[in-house]
């Protein structure tokens, strides 16, 4: 340190262990934004669904009348809701690499470079979160469609 033109003196160690706790931190955000990204597809999933529902009272009880089952009745609906879901993942996980490349760049600094590919097993995982979250309100939702009063809903005016 003596000499002028060293201005600074780091030992591998301590940048390593600077590293590490670096990305450990990095994961724990990362499983918050995950976590409130699912809740928040869980919210949005359950009111869409539940206002289908609501809207549909009439047609689902004239259903319900024709003898159709509960299990038949969820499937009539709850299938609507799983090809959406199908639909808007596909088209999301483009619209997900560039966000994925925007936040990269942005969380770059001069010192520290992620990786720019998402791995096949990021799509995998968005895919399958994806469906689980929409089987999960489909889950949630079929105590409304049981609760489906076929009289009352069949007399009343629009």
């Amino acid at each position: 340190m003596a000499e002028y033109s060293i201005s600074a003196l780091a030992y591998q160690e301590d940048i390593r262990s600077s590293f590490d706790t670096l990305f450990d931190s990095l994961g724990y955000i990362v499983l918050v934004m995950i976590a409130a990204a699912g809740l928040l597809a869980l919210i949005v999933l359950y009111n869409l669904s539940s206002i289908n529902i609501h809207e549909r009272v009439k047609e689902i009880a004239t259903i319900k009348v024709l003898g159709f089952n509960d299990k038949e009745v969820a499937n009539y609906i709850f299938r609507e809701n799983i090809l959406l879901s199908i639909f808007g993942t596909l088209l999301g996980l483009p619209g997900g690499i560039g966000l994925h490349r925007i936040v990269i760049l942005v969380g770059e600094v001069d010192l520290i470079r992620f990786g720019r590919d998402a791995g096949i097993m990021a799509f995998v995982w968005a895919i399958v979160l994806s469906m689980s979250f929409t089987m999960l309100v489909n889950l949630i939702l079929m105590r409304n469609l049981r609760k489906v009063d076929m009289v009352e809903s069949l007399k009343s005016i629009e």
